[in-house]
């Protein structure tokens, strides 16, 4: 999104494929020294301190992008355009409420420039207001009624909203505006991964890339899919490439270091969600994602003040909420943990790994009942998840249901996709046709609180087109 706001306010030309990097990174280093000389010349001039502003921020040197901007500002406070282009700078550094601000201010000079509605449709995405997205963009469209970006961000909202139809709708009416339109190949895509229609997401992804080989945001929304279908390693790929183009985007880390969590590499989940924090000081998902890390490090003191800034920062990101639960799991603090979690599915009533581990503190408290709801209710909403069939197998061999364990261990069997699972299946298994065998010890790191460690919800496309 950032590239794409950068280029409506800015008219740069987005779909030609970009150069190589080393040649891209010449390019604006090349245009910083041309509009310094300039100014050294003309201190005051709007045209050289923008320019430079915009090759700073090519750079990766947001601090001296947003110092120019901010000078430009100050000279011509009433500038729309200038507004604008300080909202694609805010953004960027994850300042989203002060970017809106910007953005509606240039609005308010400006009502009837479309490209002033589009970024901000696109900022209400990232801030997760999608009503608010959708109306941006249907007044972008209302102004500009070919204007094909506005399609895309119209088919973005639609999606976040469960509209796949009228997403998919939205792609194709910028296709037909504007053939090969990589932007919109990638916002189709989204609603196909959302869809769990993974082969035409993956081929719309390969159509995005032969229209712009080298962008970044291709690659992490390629990324994101792979997620979806536990394509780990691909997933990996597809962020380190997005890194090697751009090392400066703060949700690209996040978005790897949710992989690492995933492969409970938590060192390197640690290093990458701490280089978030130091790129996107106000980006409550790094701090969420660096106490999940350092959780599963065993830094629980050190986990319970990320997530505290998370919550901070974010009341309503269900994550850092059922993050700090665990870590007062771990510490026996059942009461605080099971209030955490009930907010977390306050907020996100789909958590299924929340119900899950809901489920393991009402077992660690002998409420059964409770947790056979929790288990029932995860298994509804994921039911090809193995590990909730082995706990709940486990659960009811416990009380005295050995049928109704032998389902599960039946539903649990052909799913499994790790060792970890693979080896508590049939650690349930034994528990279950062996009752007077004392069960084998799982091994340190292998109960299913670690197996449940989720991770924070991943950016999405919001930032990547």
């Amino acid at each position: 999104m950032r590239k794409l706001i950068l280029g409506l306010c800015l008219g740069l030309t987005l779909m030609a494929p970009l150069p190589a990097q080393d040649e891209r990174q010449q390019k604006f280093q090349t245009a910083v020294d041309s509009y310094t000389s300039q100014l050294e010349k003309t201190p005051n001039s709007l045209e050289a301190l923008r320019g430079r502003s915009l090759a700073y921020l090519g750079l990766g040197q947001v601090d001296l992008a947003l110092a120019d901007i901010q000078r430009a500002h100050e000279m011509a406070p009433g500038n729309a355009g200038i507004l604008a282009e300080r909202s694609a700078v805010l953004s960027k550094i994850g300042r989203l409420r002060d970017a809106l601000a910007d953005i509606q201010q240039a609005i308010a000079l400006e009502p009837r420039v479309a490209a002033h509605h589009l970024a901000e449709s696109y900022l209400y995405s990232d801030l997760r207001e999608h009503k608010r997205a959708l109306a941006s963009a249907n007044q972008a469209l209302a102004l500009a009624p070919r204007y094909a970006l506005a399609f895309c961000a119209r088919g973005l909202a639609s999606s976040e909203l469960g509209d796949f139809g009228q997403a998919v709708a939205d792609c194709n009416q910028a296709l037909a505006i504007q053939p090969g339109l990589a932007t919109a190949y990638q916002v189709r895509a989204y609603a196909n991964t959302l869809l769990e229609k993974y082969p035409e997401a993956l081929e719309d992804y390969k159509l995005a890339l032969a229209a712009d080989p080298d962008n970044v945001y291709i690659y992490s929304g390629r990324g994101y899919t792979y997620e979806k279908m536990a394509q780990w390693q691909e997933a990996l790929q597809d962020y380190n490439r997005a890194l090697q183009l751009d090392p400066g985007r703060g949700l690209t880390y996040v978005s790897r270091g949710g992989v690492y969590l995933q492969l409970q590499d938590y060192n390197q989940a640690f290093a990458d969600y701490d280089q978030a924090v130091q790129l996107l000081p106000q980006e409550p998902r790094a701090y969420c994602g660096r106490g999940f890390a350092q959780n599963g490090q065993g830094r629980f003191e050190a986990a319970l003040g990320d997530f505290n800034t998370a919550v901070a920062l974010d009341p309503t990101l269900a994550e850092s909420f059922y993050g700090r639960g665990l870590v007062y799991f771990s510490h026996e603090w059942y009461g605080e943990a099971l209030k955490d979690y009930n907010k977390a599915l306050e907020l996100n009533p789909e958590y299924v790994a929340c119900y899950a581990s809901r489920a393991h503190l009402y077992e660690e408290t002998r409420r059964p009942e409770l947790a056979m709801q929790d288990y029932n209710t995860a298994i509804g909403l994921s039911p090809r998840a193995a590990e909730l069939y082995v706990d709940r197998g486990r659960l009811k061999n416990d009380q005295g249901d050995r049928d109704g364990a032998l389902a599960d261990i039946a539903s649990a069997q052909g799913l499994v996709r790790s060792e970890t699972v693979s080896r508590e299946l049939q650690a349930l298994i034994a528990e279950v046709e062996n009752p007077d065998q004392q069960p084998p010890d799982a091994g340190p790191g292998e109960g299913p609180e670690e197996r449940s460690l989720p991770r924070p919800q991943s950016p999405g496309i919001y930032d990547r087109l």
